[in-house]
């Protein structure tokens, strides 16, 4: 027992390791576990930057949009036009001019913007993208402007729309009218279909309130660039031929989000009628802005559940009384396809070989 003491008092008296010191591995991973837009901005972005390098066609299967609708993909030149999934599963390349199999060309993204919709339900996206194709060991470059709307499905991207376009002042062709046509579809809601048709008419300066403060508008030149409802007035007046006009959201009855989708006419300077495409994003949102208070004092303390409603409510008020919202025009992007054949002429001119000619590879001369 004395032996048993005494080596017990001999181990405590030991001195004890150091514990080990735990390295922490750093994450080469943003994290915005904090702030939920930006995580799901981010994720969108990654997702877009993506698709740019790779030029696939992209994941259009799902329930958040009718099928009788369906997704569009508007390109650069008057036959670049999908709307189905068809259309989707064999798409060729959405740029324009083929250059090749052996063209090294990039996508370099400028100007990536990313707006949520208030419920998160969509995004509607914006971007200028320089197309860098190298030749004879310089660099020429195609401006593109881009704006797509995508809708969140489930925990994935989806993409509803995309409108690509080479900015050059709208001028009568003397084939007639350039763009491919297109059925058109239609919501059930008339009265949805209607008061979206408003928002796309001439008369789209005079309807007060139907344009959001920060809504970005793009036309068919290359300084049309427009924020806010002022510059409405800018947009030229158009008349719809074909329209596709659809939701984003598994119930019509509570989506926020609504898309145009059409080819339209409109009078030119000096006379004469061009074809234009236009994509429109709406959104549904209060008359006026308001502001509630989520941290006002109550009687009693709020559950979890009762504080996310609450919190829900404030970001998506048309959730708590629809009569006093209306359907707010956020994004507009009009523009004029141009030919292949154009478009070389224009970027290379005379360094063309010959006259470009669609499906075969782009020809430049170093002279």
């Amino acid at each position: 027992m004395r032996r048993a003491v005494v080596l017990l008092a001999f181990l405590a008296a030991c001195p004890k390791r150091p514990p080990k010191e735990r390295i922490q591995l750093a994450d080469p991973v943003t994290s915005y576990d904090g702030d939920p837009v930006q995580a799901m901005k981010a994720e969108l972005a990654d997702q877009i930057l993506l698709a740019y390098q790779r030029d696939e066609s992209p994941d259009v299967d799902t329930a958040t949009i009718a099928a009788e609708i369906g997704p569009a993909r508007i390109g650069v030149g008057p036959g670049d036009v999908l709307i189905s999934a068809d259309d989707f599963a064999r798409a060729p390349s959405r740029w324009p001019l083929f250059l090749g199999p052996n063209a090294r060309a990039e996508i370099r993204s400028k100007r990536l913007s990313i707006e949520l919709a208030r419920d998160r339900s969509a995004a509607y996206v914006s971007d200028e993208l320089a197309w860098r194709i190298p030749a004879c060991g310089r660099t020429a470059t195609i401006p593109i402007r881009v704006t797509a709307l995508y809708a969140h499905d489930g925990d994935r991207w989806v993409q509803v729309f995309e409108h690509l376009s080479f900015a050059h002042p709208p001028a009568v062709d003397p084939e007639g009218l350039v763009g491919k046509p297109f059925k058109s579809a239609t919501a059930p809601d008339r009265d949805l279909v209607d008061e979206l048709s408003r928002g796309v008419s001439s008369d789209v300066a005079r309807q007060g309130g139907i344009v959001a403060d920060d809504a970005t508008m793009i036309g068919p030149v290359v300084n049309d660039s427009w924020e806010g409802p002022s510059a409405v007035a800018s947009i030229p007046a158009l008349i719809s031929d074909d329209r596709r006009v659809g939701l984003v959201g598994r119930d019509p009855a509570s989506s926020t989000i609504a898309y145009w989708v059409g080819n339209f006419t409109m009078q030119v300077p000096g006379g004469g009628r061009v074809r234009v495409r236009g994509t429109f994003v709406f959104e549904h949102r209060k008359r006026a802005p308001t502001t509630v208070a989520l941290d006002a004092p109550e009687p009693r303390r709020r559950t979890l559940a009762e504080r996310a409603e609450a919190a829900f409510h404030a970001v998506n008020p048309c959730a708590t009384d629809a009569s006093t919202c209306r359907w707010t025009l956020v994004q507009a992007h009009v523009s004029q396809a141009i030919r292949d054949k154009d478009l070389a002429t224009t970027v290379f001119g005379a360094s063309l070989v010959q006259p470009y000619v669609p499906e075969q590879p782009l020809g430049v001369s170093c002279d």
